[in-house]
């Protein structure tokens, strides 16, 4: 069943049971109402009539030779007819000529026991009783007549009102079937509409980012599938290329002559291993060694190790006094693998002459690595991207000048697996700025 016809038929079950409730109430209150008032009346009559048949009684003869004033004289209404009978229904006295047929529909009736232990039944009616009784079954029949039609006209339009409600209320989500079919296809540039404010407009616009998301992730599995196919088909090439060459010649192969193929497998190996290193971390599956660990030396430690490549290259690695250790719960090993891959990072894309200052201290209750170049820069279109596995930009990591593409990428996985994270600030011809934030201890 659709949910449109689940609300159609939850809200007509409640309209008819509210419908059947308020006539049941209504009718229960009403026919109190008039009960109560026309028993008042009679109560106060049969009283007398009882009081005044028990003073008047005879137990030799009853009420034989009682005028038929009586009635007046106990009631204040001559129009009125009584009927005493015994406990076996034999009439005993009757003043007035009322028949059986109109007391049971109209009359009122009461049982009292005389002085001497026998049991009566008197039986009483009026033109004012008798309108009562005639006004009370008039006004039962009318009002379940009244009741029932609106009743039904409650039901019918409120019926029609629920049907209406539930398609507007799935109409938003009819609209999005379409769109969640074409995800389903894997047509990822469908968007639903999201302009309600409602929950279906939050859905709505959830369902876009997650096309979009789904679209990004496309595209970057479709890039990251050619750069890896690029990545290994040089080197490969290479190798294909070198053996072919070794094979067809006829002199013997000198060791020297195998370095750069050696290079190459070495070329292949790393990526193969950063690759896994990049896998496990995105799906939770890095082991990590998690202690304290100070931040400020492990700067210092990577700064060593960078000397003599960013000495080659003319660039000055300076680390600033932090005075306190800065200490960190993290994995020693894996932070020390960001910091060299985004120190390296800053090496490469740092002209000659220039300098990269490394820095640790606490900000926003982390312990905060940070590592700032005066090179390149990168232009701001290309930061939200910086991290994706295999991006590159035009200027600051193209083929001939970059790595394999994924230093960032695993840098920025390592940080996310240990509870952390990494941010980048930059601008093009102005230099870089990463901070590595770790749990503080």
């Amino acid at each position: 069943m659709s949910v449109a016809r689940k609300i159609f038929a939850g809200y007509s079950v409640l309209i008819i049971l509210m419908g059947v409730f308020m006539f049941a109430g209504v009718y229960t209150m009403a026919n109190r109402l008039v009960n109560h008032l026309a028993e008042n009346r009679q109560d106060e009559t049969m009283d007398a009539i009882v009081g005044g048949l028990e003073a008047r009684y005879v137990p030799s003869s009853g009420w034989s030779g009682l005028p038929s004033e009586l009635i007046r004289e106990l009631t204040g209404d001559g129009n009125g007819t009584l009927i005493v009978k015994d406990r076996n229904g034999k009439t005993a006295a009757v003043f007035g000529n009322e028949d059986d047929a109109e007391f049971a529909r109209v009359g009122i009736t009461e049982t009292f026991t005389t002085p001497d232990g026998t049991t009566w039944t008197v039986e009483y009616t009026d033109p004012t009783i008798r309108f009562a009784a005639v006004f009370r079954y008039a006004f039962r029949d009318s009002l379940v007549l009244v009741l029932g039609v609106l009743m039904l006209l409650f039901a019918a339009a409120g019926i029609m009102f629920s049907y209406g409600l539930s398609k507007q209320l799935t109409a938003p989500l009819r609209r999005m079937i379409p769109v969640l079919d074409e995800l389903g296809k894997r047509n990822f540039g469908v968007k639903a509409d999201a302009s309600s404010n409602d929950e279906f407009g939050i859905i709505a616009a959830a369902v876009n980012a997650m096309s979009a998301e789904l679209e990004r992730s496309e595209q970057t599995k479709r890039n990251m599938t050619a750069d890896i196919a690029h990545e290994l088909r040089t080197p490969l090439a290479i190798v294909s290329g070198k053996l072919e060459y070794l094979q067809h010649r006829s002199l013997p192969v000198q060791p020297e002559e195998l370095l750069p193929l050696q290079d190459e497998l070495i070329r292949l190996d790393r990526l193969v291993s950063d690759l896994k290193e990049l896998s496990q971390a995105e799906g939770g599956r890095l082991v990590l060694h998690m202690e304290e660990v100070d931040l400020a030396e492990l700067l210092a430690r990577v700064a060593e190790r960078v000397g003599v490549e960013a000495e080659a290259k003319g660039i000055q690695v300076k680390q600033a006094e932090s005075g306190l250790p800065v200490r960190a719960w993290a994995d020693r090993h894996r932070t020390a693998q960001i910091l060299l891959n985004l120190v390296i990072n800053g090496i490469r894309y740092t002209p000659e002459g220039g300098e990269i200052r490394l820095s640790a201290g606490f900000e926003e209750g982390f312990a905060v690595a940070e590592i700032a170049d005066n090179g390149i820069g990168i232009e701001e279109e290309h930061l939200p991207h910086l991290f994706e596995r295999f991006y590159r930009t035009d200027r600051a990591r193209s083929r001939d000048s970059g790595g394999s593409g994924l230093g960032l990428a695993i840098a920025a996985e390592y940080a996310k697996a240990q509870g952390g994270g990494i941010t980048v600030q930059s601008r093009a011809g102005q230099g870089t700025t990463f901070k590595v934030k770790l749990h503080a201890v």
